[in-house]
């Protein structure tokens, strides 16, 4: 992840950068246990809007591990084909908390 690059098609805002880390710790949790819950219930549709989500929170940070992850799960998805699903969260699990850990110093109240 390049910092500088993000936080410069921001207009330097370094605040602002802040703002959507500290989004992204309030949304991320939520919207990986969307995920679950849809791959758990068999929802289909459920998958393809909650990944959606995901690919978009990650996509903020040019995140592109995290995103291709939850982009293979929207595409189960809009399939409707379920099969592999857990294994791919495993997947985005993994590189979600790659990003996290790398996004943590730039919380807003540690900055």
């Amino acid at each position: 992840m390049d910092v500088e690059k993000i936080v410069a098609g921001l207009e330097g805002d370094r605040k602002l950068f802040s703002e959507l880390v500290d989004l992204f710790f309030t949304n991320c949790p939520l919207q990986m246990a969307a995920i679950v819950s849809a791959v758990r219930d068999g929802d289909a549709a459920g998958l393809r809007k909650a990944a959606h989500k995901l690919k978009g929170t990650v996509g903020t940070f040019k995140a592109e591990e995290s995103a291709a992850a939850a982009s293979r799960l929207e595409q189960m998805g809009t399939a409707g084909d379920m099969a592999g699903a857990r294994a791919a969260i495993d997947g985005l699990r993994s590189a979600v908390d790659r990003l996290t850990r790398e996004l943590a110093p730039y919380r807003a109240s540690d900055v």
